[in-house]
């Protein structure tokens, strides 16, 4: 029986991973291998941009940064069958605009097909200027 169950969970891994890797590939632009043993950064490798496969602790915090909020949308679907609240705290803060739009994107996608509700919160103008106008259907409160 506990094989089983370790087969079951390998297999949930797995494509767990594979989901992160793709949208993890959408932030970054290229194609990543990601690799993970257990549901940690410590045990976490993915491909830089040069093919070269790197731990996470050595990958730059932007790119860091991208690699986790990959996870974390990949999670969200994956554990809630009913539409979650997502609240994100300062996602963007080591994200370039290229990746920053890469990120308002691929969390479109993510709520359109999990029909989630996201929350942004960020001190930073440009941020909340990008997320009103990358979704239409937004609101913008300042607490200030």
């Amino acid at each position: 029986m506990f094989e089983e169950i370790a087969s079951d969970d390998n297999f949930a891994l797995a494509a767990l991973t594979d989901e992160i890797a793709s949208r993890y590939g959408d932030l970054v632009g290229y194609r990543s291998e990601v690799s993970l043993s257990e549901l940690t950064p410590e045990n976490a490798t993915a491909t830089d941009a040069g093919g070269y496969a790197r731990e996470f602790e050595s990958l730059s915090d932007g790119t860091r940064d991208s690699f986790l909020l990959a996870a974390r949308l990949a999670l969200a679907e994956w554990a809630f069958p009913q539409p979650p609240i997502l609240v994100l705290d300062e996602p963007f803060i080591h994200l370039d605009r290229l990746r920053t739009e890469a990120a308002l994107g691929l969390i479109d996608r993510f709520r359109v097909r999990s029909g989630a509700q996201v929350v942004f919160l960020t001190m930073d103008e440009r941020v909340a200027d990008d997320c009103v106008s990358h979704f239409s259907d937004s609101v913008r409160i300042s607490l200030t």
